[in-house]
Parts: structure tokens; C-alpha cells; sequence
């Protein structure tokens, strides 16, 4: 009888620490503003093996298995993306640093900028586009 309960009470131990050590993750994640391109490949790997272990846990009828399995889809999801977010602020952060050492007032950069932003089937796109293709055309 008390064999049968520590096989019972195993599995779902097991399943609290592996969440445990999840929000760990994600708390170490979060602290450290993480970029980390291995945690994001971490992330990814780690989603696709409990994704496989779901169907395995659903056939053997294991709900441990299945619980442990879901939860960690979803935090280590979670995770995934805001190491995406992280990545993309960083990108926009250092381009605007490096915008900030160029001058580019009144320049052809500074038309490039405002293009990238306007609609492309726009008159002042098309008006835009045609005044910097032309730079520095004279005609003779």
C-alpha cells in the first residue's frame, strides 16, 4: 500500500520541481534582460520535446507527463518570446545609437528615413522616391 501511494506521489513531485525550475528560468530571464541566443534555442528545443511527450503521456495514460509536459510549453513559450522582445529592442536600441553619430539633416538619409515610413502607393511616396533617385542628376 505505501509502495503504491510513493509510486502515485513520485510522478507529481517530479512535475513540481521541473515548474520549479521553470519559473527559475524565467525569472533569471527576466533579471538579466537575457538576449541570449543558446536560451532562445533552449526555448525552442525544449518545446518541441514536451510537445512530443504529450501525445506519448496521453497514450500511456500518464497525467503527470501531460501536465508537466503543457506547463512547460507554455513557460518556456513565453520565455522564447520575451528573449525575441529582448533581441529586437536591443537591434532598435543600437541602431539608434548609431543613427545618433551621423548627420543627417537635410541630407538624402534623412529623405530615406521619412520614406521607409510613408505608403508606398502614395503621392508623397512616389514624389519622395522620384527627389532621391534624382540626386545630384543635372542635365546638360
Amino acid at each position: 500500500m505505501t509502495e503504491n501511494i510513493q509510486l502515485i506521489i513520485l510522478p507529481y513531485t517530479a512535475v513540481f520541481f521541473s515548474i520549479i525550475a521553470r519559473f527559475i528560468f524565467m525569472y533569471l530571464l527576466y533579471s538579466k534582460k537575457s538576449t541570449n541566443i543558446y536560451s532562445l534555442w533552449f526555448c525552442g528545443l525544449s518545446v518541441t520535446s514536451s510537445s512530443i511527450w504529450i501525445p506519448y503521456g496521453i497514450h500511456v495514460y500518464d497525467v503527470p507527463i501531460i501536465v508537466r509536459s503543457g506547463v512547460e510549453i507554455i513557460l518556456l513559450s513565453i520565455s522564447g518570446l520575451y528573449i525575441i522582445r529582448n533581441r529586437y529592442l536591443l537591434h532598435e536600441m543600437r541602431l539608434d545609437v548609431f543613427k545618433s553619430d551621423i548627420y543627417s539633416i537635410n541630407t538624402v538619409l534623412e529623405k530615406l528615413e521619412k520614406l521607409s515610413k510613408l505608403d508606398k502607393s502614395s503621392d508623397e511616396y512616389k514624389k519622395m522616391y522620384q527627389d532621391i533617385i534624382k540626386v545630384d542628376e543635372y542635365f546638360i
